[in-house]
């Protein structure tokens, strides 16, 4: 489980912002009247955008302390990081926070978040976020698709996020979808130095297809609490490239103390390469398929270094796990 003190906001209250209130010419971010302060935000200034406008950052480097799109119960803010530019944020990126955002990060552009990420951040927001085209997109801290609302993170076509934890679906009632798809020749699609979590307290859904690559550098959970309902899916191959993985550092766990789903199809890999338990804990559900094989590529395969439990661990019995093998699977 998590505990609510990791990841914590600035409240309102105590945010002084420099608003969006564009466009008056243009789009442009660096258009001095676009903004409340009369210049766009340094790395010692919070940011907003709420007016439903768009800012395109097409040239340069952007800079803000905080910055939230759609702060408010109904506010909208739009956000496009194009042409090789850049976005630095000091300290934490909110895309929906109690309203509606979205971002797109194109066109081999770089943003750098030094503090935490959050994708529909409160309840009832909605935040939806597109990496592409080469794109970077580094988060220092955690990032959460679905903290409080409905959250969607897609990365595609040779683009990389990286973040210390990605928490997928964090507080009850929340939703959060991650999917990547597209071979990187060079880098994983995503990559987290921490945990992965899927369904932490909410309903969490990953995609991993047509030859993503997905790295977690600690454990991975699917359906992590009592109330956690977690998916992933690692699914399929880029022709004469390479199939879809995720590698996972240290332990699994499908169905730690919820519920939990992990499908690896048609050609696919998931390796552990500490121990994986299916349905960890009494109380919990998990369940693991593994099914198909390719020519190119050869079979779906769950590949454990350590040990495979189902329905508990080590130290005795959990819940109610299945591990299914069909179709050429291995």
């Amino acid at each position: 489980s998590l505990s609510a003190a990791v990841f914590t906001f600035c409240a309102p209250q105590i945010w002084a912002q420099d608003l969006w209130l564009g466009p008056t010419s243009d789009e442009n971010w660096f258009t001095n009247t676009n903004w409340s302060f009369g210049a766009p935000p340094t790395l010692l200034q919070n940011a907003q955008i709420n007016n439903g406008g768009t800012a395109r950052i097409n040239s340069g480097l952007a800079t803000a302390k905080n910055l939230a799109l759609g702060f408010g119960v109904g506010d909208v803010g739009d956000l496009r990081v194009n042409n090789a530019s850049g976005l630095t944020i000091a300290n934490n990126f909110i895309i929906g926070d109690a309203g509606s955002g979205s971002a797109r990060m194109n066109d081999s552009s770089v943003t750098t978040v030094s503090g935490n990420s959050s994708i529909a951040n409160q309840g009832g927001s909605t935040g939806d976020v597109l990496v592409r085209d080469s794109a970077t997109w580094n988060t220092t801290g955690d990032l959460r698709v679905g903290r409080g609302g409905d959250g969607t993170l897609e990365v595609q076509d040779q683009a990389v996020v990286t973040a210390d934890r990605l928490i997928v679906g964090d507080q009850a009632g929340s939703s959060g979808l991650v999917n990547a798809h597209d071979w990187n020749f060079t880098n994983d699609n995503i990559t987290t130095t921490g945990n992965t979590i899927v369904g932490n307290s909410g309903t969490g859904t990953m995609d991993f297809h047509d030859g993503a690559t997905v790295h977690t550098g600690g454990t991975a959970r699917i359906g992590d609490n009592v109330d956690g309902v977690g998916m992933v899916t690692v699914r399929g191959f880029s022709t004469g490239n390479g199939f879809s993985t995720w590698t996972i550092d240290n332990n699994l766990a499908v169905g730690n103390n919820g519920q939990g789903t992990l499908e690896i199809r048609d050609g696919a890999l998931v390796h552990v390469l500490g121990s994986a338990e299916i349905a960890r804990n009494g109380g919990s559900t998990g369940s693991v398929l593994v099914t198909g094989t390719t020519a190119e590529f050869g079979p779906s395969e769950l590949s454990v270094d350590n040990n495979l439990f189902v329905g508990g661990t080590a130290a005795g019995p959990g819940g109610d796990g299945l591990l299914k093998v069909v179709n050429g699977g291995v």
